[in-house]
């Protein structure tokens, strides 16, 4: 049980990490440079929509205090 757990927070790490990736190359660009994609648009949407269901984790809650 603790290994599934395990692989489970390694899993969300790896989203955030993805996410935060993405955030980075996003704030590289100017506003004006930025035209998003369609698939890029709905990770966005998905994202907001997850946030507002409190599906995503903080930092806090993946790594603790």
């Amino acid at each position: 049980m603790e290994n599934a757990n395990m692989n489970l927070i390694f899993t969300e790490i790896k989203k955030i990490r993805e996410d935060l990736d993405y955030l980075k190359k996003v704030v590289e660009f100017g506003i004006d440079d930025i035209i998003l994609t369609d698939d890029e648009e709905k990770l966005i949407k998905d994202t907001l929509s997850q946030k507002k269901k409190g599906e995503l984790l903080t930092l806090e809650e993946v790594f603790g205090e």
